[in-house]
């Protein structure tokens, strides 16, 4: 059963908000994972490459959503916040 929506239909849903940096249509960590979740290693550099991203991003304010239940320091209390 697939658990998130395709691009398309978010930007119908919410057509203020900029998909532009979304590259992939599908949900590829779902879609190449199937039943196998992620690693906490690789939840944690995915969550590293969030934060170098964030960083270099001219907006004074940026919301972030994320699914997970993890805090994202008990995935590694070392991410530069």
């Amino acid at each position: 059963t697939r658990s998130s929506r395709r691009i398309p239909e978010l930007k119908a849903e919410f057509p203020s908000i900029d998909f532009d940096a979304v590259t992939d249509e599908d949900d590829v960590y779902w879609d190449s994972l199937g039943s196998q979740r992620e690693t906490d290693e690789a939840m944690a550099g995915r969550a590293r490459e969030l934060f170098a991203w964030l960083r270099t991003r001219p907006e004074t304010n940026i919301a972030v959503v994320r699914w997970t239940d993890h805090d994202l320091a008990h995935v590694d209390p070392n991410l530069p916040l």
